[in-house]
């Protein structure tokens, strides 16, 4: 919630700089709570959890069709602390990228992957 307030707080700062009324009403409605309601959140505390994860996200994306951004933030992290057998580690890898590819292609949806 502190990330979503800071980021209110600099966006009423842009609009009273921008010197826009519309611009200033805009950002004076805002509030973190509205911000953040629209983002739902999950955190892996490892690889089986991230995997259980992705394979879910087919079911839970039926449920919540509004979703159209999916971020998954250190795909890698899991698969260089928990994965000693790089074989295994790269055709996990390579699956995950291919279950979210189709899922992007299927439901026009966006899937950004950091390292």
């Amino acid at each position: 919630e502190e990330m979503g307030s800071a980021f209110v707080e600099e966006l009423r700062a842009e609009a009273l700089h921008a010197e826009a009324d519309e611009q200033v009403a805009a950002a004076g409605r805002l509030s973190a709570e509205g911000l953040l309601d629209g983002i739902m959140y999950y955190r892996a505390q490892d690889i089986a959890e991230q995997m259980a994860i992705v394979m879910q996200l087919h079911s839970f994306l039926d449920s919540h069709p509004q979703i159209k951004l999916v971020i998954i933030d250190s795909m890698s992290f899991h698969f260089r602390h928990d994965f000693p057998d790089h074989s295994m580690r790269s055709r996990l890898l390579s699956e995950t990228a291919h279950t979210l590819i189709r899922l992007a292609k299927e439901r026009s949806l966006a899937v950004l992957v950091t390292n």
